[in-house]
């Protein structure tokens, strides 16, 4: 239908979904089309991010430098030359980005040239095709935003965890539909983990006989996580500490995301490293979504956490919601109520800054419905 659009002309702007999805589809030109990227001062990180993508499925990107993205004639200048550099081509503008100044200005000199344009509709991955000032087509992107290359147009470098799943759900929904008796002891353990010299040890010791802890410890021995001895325990492996120590909950999350509408979820991962390129700064999201090319980060709590900036669920996440775009979504699943997560001057004010960080708690008794909370954030624009 559209094969023959093989140069795009793009605007740079915060956010890469509108100039990612044409570019990697086929629908809107061959594979191997050309890209144009208008980037003003403000956008040169962004316009880094997309090249770095653009490199990784082996298309070329050429910059064009916006000195002003407020400045009209500027504008039109540079989109007027570069229209007569490929005068022979089949270039099209995409409309999705920029100032609404860049906009204008690239809209009139295309619609004098004559020259197609299209608008791309994120929230059904379709676009709008215009030429002379109408509608020509309407046409749905094949390509759904994978959260690798979403992270990548920000300046980020991903790995992948290469733990398999432990799957375990019987313990999963033991702890779940009996809270009130385990919550205590599993942020108790966690503690005994945490705060042991070798953090990488598989025994620890505890300081006492507890009940709670000694019911949660022997349920972590029924299915093979652990042994006991008197005061002792010891996780079978590593995986299996990781597992007691929270990652349950990660899985679970995980687990219940994959039985949603597969309709709506494009991608999704479970404990992917992030690193800023190049000063190579770590960031570990429990679990990610992409959904509607919308990225959905998800924190996980079994704990309690200090009060300190770097150990803080709320902080962490509203930074990163920060970074990753306005469009970014972010959750903290606890299975603690989350007044219970934090000492000192944080506690006990945690669902106001959760609500005035834009952030999603899921918490304790919440988990039984898992699945529709998750479903239902998600599917809100």
């Amino acid at each position: 239908m559209s094969s023959e659009y093989d140069i795009h002309v793009c605007m740079v702007s915060d956010q890469p979904a509108p100039n990612l999805l044409p570019a990697l589809d086929n629908t809107l030109g061959p594979k191997d089309k050309k890209i144009i990227l208008l980037v003003s001062p403000q956008m040169q990180k962004k316009g880094d991010g997309l090249q770095n993508v653009f490199r990784k499925y082996n298309l070329t990107a050429d910059v064009v430098q916006i000195q002003d993205a407020y400045n009209f004639p500027e504008i039109q200048e540079q989109l007027y030359s570069c229209l007569a550099r490929y005068e022979n081509k089949n270039v099209v503008l995409n409309l999705t980005g920029g100032t609404k100044i860049m906009t204008v200005a690239a809209q009139s000199i295309f619609e004098l040239a004559g020259k197609p344009m299209f608008y791309v509709k994120e929230q059904d991955n379709s676009v709008i095709i215009l030429q002379e000032g109408k509608e020509k087509s309407h046409a749905p992107l094949d390509k759904k935003l994978k959260i690798q290359d979403y992270l990548l147009a920000y300046g980020y470098k991903t790995v992948l965890s290469e733990n398999t799943l432990y799957n375990r759900p019987d313990f999963t929904f033991e702890l779940i539909n009996n809270i009130t008796k385990y919550e205590s002891a599993v942020s108790r353990t966690n503690a005994y983990v945490s705060k042991a010299q070798d953090r990488s040890a598989l025994t620890f010791v505890r300081t006492s006989y507890e009940d709670g802890i000694e019911s949660f410890l022997d349920l972590c021995r029924k299915f093979a996580l652990l042994t006991l001895e008197g005061k002792q325990f010891t996780f079978t492996d590593e995986q299996a500490r990781r597992y007691v120590c929270g990652g349950w909950l990660e899985e679970h999350v995980y687990q219940c995301i994959g039985k949603i509408n597969k309709q709506k979820i494009q991608d999704k991962v479970l404990n992917i490293t992030i690193k800023t390129l190049p000063q190579a700064v770590e960031n570990e999201l429990d679990v990610a979504v992409s959904a509607n090319n919308y990225l959905h980060i998800i924190e996980c709590k079994t704990a309690n956490i200090g009060n300190s900036k770097d150990s803080d669920a709320l902080y962490k996440l509203y930074t990163l919601k920060n970074k990753l775009g306005l469009k970014t979504k972010s959750m903290l699943v606890s299975y603690r109520n989350i007044d219970k997560l934090y000492r000192g001057k944080r506690a006990n004010d945690n669902a106001k800054r959760a609500k005035d960080y834009g952030i999603t708690v899921i918490q304790h008794s919440d988990l039984r419905n898992l699945k529709n909370h998750l479903e239902k954030w998600i599917a809100e624009a």
